[in-house]
């Protein structure tokens, strides 16, 4: 039995890295799921923008596309699926009409119009069972895969497996049918591949491709030998159609960035040159889009085990999972900074405000250049422009140098005490809030998250953490490096293109 089982290991190991391989994407065009599709993202959008802070309109929506997402995603007959879902969507869109009529009528119409369609003239199908069995061959060893549990066990004699059983059978096949895109599944099935050629069959309103990631970000790419691919042929697939559904809504437009990057340029030079910060532009999922100090670092979540880690802006990849917090830019560990100090963090901030208060108005009546000179001729030899706006931010601390910079700002030995001592205190709890933050915020996240992001490019949560906060997670669609300088009050806030 060993040696049967280590020949197998042998066999398949052989299989994944050294015969050729072929991944392709097959896109299923369908007006009636494109319309439901695209409704449920406007409805989406506008309660994003309009209604954030309503609970009861918030959590009813959840529900709505909980299910809905279903006819998206699922492989069993649609049939089964309005047998499910139909009767409580019916009655969520019947409280809708009642407690938001106008919300019902722009887009809860649309949708019930679309579920209609489908009911009448495709409810024994489904469009993804259809393509599937148009590629279906008996003299071929096939196999489906799916990441939901399935009614259908077989097509047309072929196997539907669920995708954890698919990967740990480690069976070898022809063909296999991934339902999904690469992005519906974890990295995993973007990297081995048991079968000779493998589809991913998807919607063509979403993105079908495969990314591929570098495995070591602080190497160079000609220092990095990767074998991952080599014997693997992979189709470009799509990026998602643009189309345009008739229900009254607007439709989503190609991203404008050098527009947008002149906007907010010319804004800058309206104010305070202490009052603009060097930022990267990040182009997310859904044409939103947001600014990072070149020098911050962000909250990243890992795709597969959804941790949390602190990453600088050079080491961010599209397709990376960030956090943000809505409605403000003010740093999160500032406030629980403040929660964990209680009342004392009056005192600490009041200590920490009078020196940057004295630095802003030295500089605002000398100017940037004499009073970098001034420092550095005090010992400061990090004064520059940037450092200068990075000191003046409210999460900033301290610094190098920080007791000569005490002194060039005149103050006496006692206040420069109880200006160190305070910023020793809230440097602690800077620390021990970020901490916390991290604990708190993975407690928060589950699977219906997970779900949401994935369908819909970003997900909205809320947290006992700070009361009435509430937080989205939002996919990286791309990095801009060239730096820009933007007003301070722009910086990690989710913009609408």
């Amino acid at each position: 039995m060993l040696g049967n089982k280590s020949e197998l290991n042998v066999q398949l190991i052989n299989f994944l890295y050294e015969e050729n391989k072929k991944v392709d994407f097959k896109h299923v065009k369908q007006q009636e799921i494109a319309a439901l599709y695209e409704c449920m993202k406007q409805f989406g959008h506008e309660i994003r923008e309009r209604y954030e802070h309503e609970d009861y309109l918030n959590e009813m929506f959840r529900d709505i596309r909980k299910s809905l997402n279903r006819f998206f995603t699922s492989f069993d007959e649609y049939s089964i699926l309005f047998e499910k879902y139909f009767a409580k969507i019916i009655g969520q869109f019947k409280e809708l009409r009642v407690q938001y009529p106008e919300l019902f009528n722009t887009y809860g119409r649309p949708i019930l119009t679309a579920l209609k369609d489908i009911r009448d003239n495709y409810i024994q199908n489904n469009f993804l069972q259809m393509e599937v069995k148009k590629h279906i061959d008996r003299h071929l060893n096939q196999c489906i895969v799916t990441r939901f549990d399935s009614a259908v066990k077989e097509v047309d004699g072929v196997p539907v497996l669920r995708a954890s059983e698919y990967l740990k059978g480690g069976k070898l096949y022809d063909e296999a049918f991934i339902i999904g895109s690469p992005e519906f599944y974890d990295t995993r099935f973007s990297k081995v591949f048991l079968a000779r050629t493998t589809y991913f069959i998807s919607y063509d309103i979403f993105q079908n491709k495969i990314r591929k990631t570098k495995a070591f970000k602080n190497i160079k790419k000609n220092d990095v030998i990767d074998n991952i691919y080599e014997n693997v042929t992979i189709s470009k697939g799509i990026d998602g159609q643009v189309f345009e559904v008739d229900f009254g809504s607007v439709r989503e437009e190609q991203f404008q960035k050098d527009e947008i990057i002149a906007r907010h340029e010319e804004n800058a030079q309206k104010i305070t040159s202490l009052d603009r910060v060097e930022a990267n532009l990040i182009v997310l999922h859904n044409n939103y889009y947001t600014f990072i100090p070149v020098d911050s670092k962000l909250r990243k979540i890992d795709r597969e085990t959804l941790h949390m880690s602190s990453t600088k802006i050079k080491d961010i990849e599209p397709g990376d999972w960030l956090l943000f917090r809505n409605n403000t830019n003010t740093d999160l560990i500032v406030e629980v900074a403040n929660q964990l100090l209680g009342e004392e963090h009056v005192n600490h901030r009041k200590w920490q405000r009078r020196w940057k208060t004295k630095l802003r108005r030295l500089i605002e009546k000398n100017g940037e250049e004499k009073i970098i000179r001034y420092l550095k001729k005090n010992g400061i030899n990090t004064a520059n422009p940037q450092n200068l706006r990075n000191w003046l931010k409210e999460e900033s601390i301290s610094m190098q140098a920080f007791d000569q910079l005490l002194l060039a700002l005149r103050f006496d030995e006692e206040t420069r005490k109880e200006i160190q001592e305070s910023s020793r205190i809230l440097t602690s709890k800077h620390i021990q809030a970020g901490r916390f933050i991290t604990n708190q915020l993975l407690n928060e996240l589950d699977e219906t998250i997970v779900e949401n992001l994935l369908d819909n490019g970003y997900a909205t949560f809320t947290s006992p953490l700070v009361e009435g906060a509430s937080f989205n997670i939002e996919v990286v669609g791309e990095i801009d490096y060239t730096p820009i300088m933007v007003d301070y009050r722009d910086v990690f806030t989710i913009w609408r293109n």
